[in-house]
């Protein structure tokens, strides 16, 4: 006979520890969010949002609209590579420039960097067409390259020079001293598969060639960090009864007037249509369509480019 207040306690056999949750919760509000520990999103703004809004999903609604959904099969995942600055960073952090003294800026460290890797490799999954790499993806690959040179003797392991190897999220790097080596960590990469997918490490100066589609919007609304690149393309492209993939969408918000949105579509039928308009119909404005051709680097451009960089930061 149950007493008339209260219920029933609850077993607590199977409860998990706080202090495990709590170290779950981390790992995966990290996952969910594709950034580092340094790069979550501040504000009151509730969790479901915060991944919404930074995967370019759904842009939060004014109040008393509905909510709208981009369609989730029309972008492409970004594949974000370092900029040359973002690369020097990752050198000081790794600490292999023999100049990471504290007390000194990044802009400082920088300059004294002795360090470019002109054959510093980017693992990514597939083979023409570059995709996020995950963690296990990474991890598995990284026990392939281990296993295979274990295999190999103590001379052929000599003539291998790799400073580091290191993940950043969605990508692998590896830093290669030389040419060399850089050939062979290419070669050994093209022949990983982890689950069916294939891995290809990608020189620095591999760009795939592109056009790129951008329109100045004079818009002050849209200078608000809350409507995200994926998600405003989609809309436009939509009022504009335009279909296809795109990805590597951006908006820059330093203009005064207005906003730079640009994306890279990648769907033939969609890069035919664009290049027959002229406008595009963005809602607050029909501005005219920009386009500019992305062209692949050569090896030889990228190590001018590095040496012109290395003799300014010396001077």
């Amino acid at each position: 006979m149950l007493p008339f207040f209260g219920s029933p306690r609850k077993k607590k056999g199977n409860v998990t520890p706080l202090s495990y949750r709590g170290v779950n919760d981390k790992k995966r509000k990290s996952s969910v969010l594709g950034t580092s520990q340094k790069g979550e999103l501040s504000g009151s703004t509730g969790a479901d949002e915060k991944r919404k809004m930074a995967t370019g999903g759904t842009n939060p609604p004014a109040s008393g609209s509905p909510s709208i959904l981009a369609p989730p099969n029309l972008v492409v995942p970004e594949v974000k590579t370092p900029s040359s600055e973002e690369f020097d960073k990752i050198i000081q952090e790794v600490g292999l420039d023999g100049n990471a003294t504290d007390g000194i800026s990044f802009a400082a460290k920088a300059r004294k960097s002795k360090k470019s890797y002109p054959y510093a490799l980017y693992i990514l999954a597939g083979s023409e067409d570059r995709k996020n790499l995950t963690k296990p993806h990474y991890l598995a690959w990284e026990e392939f390259i281990f296993s295979t040179r274990i295999k190999l003797s103590v001379q052929e392991n000599s003539m291998l020079k790799i400073d580091f190897t290191i993940f950043r999220g969605n990508y692998g790097l590896v830093a290669c001293a030389d040419k060399s080596t850089a050939e062979w960590m290419q070669n050994q990469t093209k022949a990983f598969k982890f689950e069916d997918k294939n891995t290809r490490a990608w020189a620095r100066w591999e760009n795939q060639p592109a056009t790129i589609f951008s329109v100045f919007v004079h818009s002050l609304c849209f200078k608000d960090p809350k409507y995200k690149p994926n998600w405003l393309t989609r809309k436009i492209l939509d009022q504009n009864g335009l279909q296809g993939e795109f990805r590597n969408s951006k908006i820059d918000r330093k203009p005064k007037d207005g906003v730079y949105l640009s994306f890279e579509p990648i769907t033939p039928e969609l890069i035919e249509r664009l290049n027959s308009m002229t406008r595009l119909d963005c809602f607050l404005g029909n501005p005219l369509i920009e386009k500019r051709v992305r062209k692949e680097r050569t090896e030889m451009e990228l190590l001018k480019l590095l040496e012109m960089c290395t003799v300014h930061n010396h001077k």
